[in-house]
């Protein structure tokens, strides 16, 4: 017999694989997928920091105002204008950490929009998608393996430095197997595995940091055996912008 923990997990499976064949298709479907899962960040978000339909409906207008403002300008200007004003308005409803971490997914949407126009998603979020799955089976097994002291026991009791050295380390080496199949710069897959590596964690650190705040274990139970979507793409939430700036700045992409 199959156990109750693991049938959730393959139930859970189950649930993100239309997203995973979606982004593998191509980018036109990879933005569909893109488009339901920052919906679903939201929603996650509103359910959390909401407790009537009318705070909900204005928490969702003010994470949703930025992206979209900057997709309709196409000004990158305007869009962090709309941040800073839709995180005043925030903090005003909700804790600074409730209003930091909602705008950081709203940042976090306006850089898929930025990376959607770019071209070439697909391949992008499959490696990225890579990189970071390594990340955290790195931290998984060596912080099992080793132990030691705790990261941040405040914040996360179960994270140690240990876990996320393994977690950094997993991530370089899945970064440089990727640059050596598509034959890309070594040193700059060094760089930005590096810089995917730890920001993912970082990601996960602030939604551990949220998620106490909120007296919640999960952000959701949308996906069976896995928690919420926030829990699942926690990684990503800090990770897209950086790779939005590395463009921008460098020209370059994953």
């Amino acid at each position: 017999m199959i156990a109750q923990d693991t049938r959730l997990r393959l139930a859970g499976i189950g649930v993100l694989l239309p997203l995973i064949i979606a982004v593998i298709l191509g980018d036109e479907t990879a933005k569909i997928a893109i488009i339901l899962i920052c919906g679903l960040l939201i929603y996650e978000l509103c359910l959390l920091l909401g407790k009537t339909i009318n705070q909900r409906l204005i928490i969702a207008l003010l994470i949703c105002l930025a992206p979209a403002l900057y997709a309709v300008s196409d000004t990158l200007l305007f869009g962090l204008v709309a941040l800073g004003a839709s995180g005043l308005f925030l903090s005003r409803m909700m804790s600074a950490l409730s209003a930091f971490y909602a705008a950081s997914v709203s940042l976090c949407i306006m850089a898929f929009v930025y990376v959607m126009d770019i071209g070439g998603m697909s391949t992008d979020l499959i490696a990225l998608a890579c990189i970071i799955a390594a990340v955290d089976s790195g931290a998984y097994i060596v912080g099992r393996r080793f132990g030691g002291p705790k990261l941040a026991p405040r914040i996360s009791p179960k994270k140690t430095i240990s876990g996320a050295v393994g977690g950094t380390l997993f991530g370089i080496s899945a970064g440089l197997i990727l640059a050596l199949i598509f034959n890309t710069s070594l040193f700059f897959a060094l760089f930005l595995t590096l810089s995917v590596s730890v920001v993912s964690q970082m990601g996960d650190l602030v939604e551990s940091a949220f998620k106490r705040h909120m007296n919640v274990k999960d952000s959701s139970n949308l996906i069976p055996g896995h928690g919420g979507f926030l829990d699942r793409f926690d990684g990503y939430i800090y990770v897209i912008p950086l790779l939005a700036v590395l463009h921008m700045v460098m020209g370059t992409r994953l």
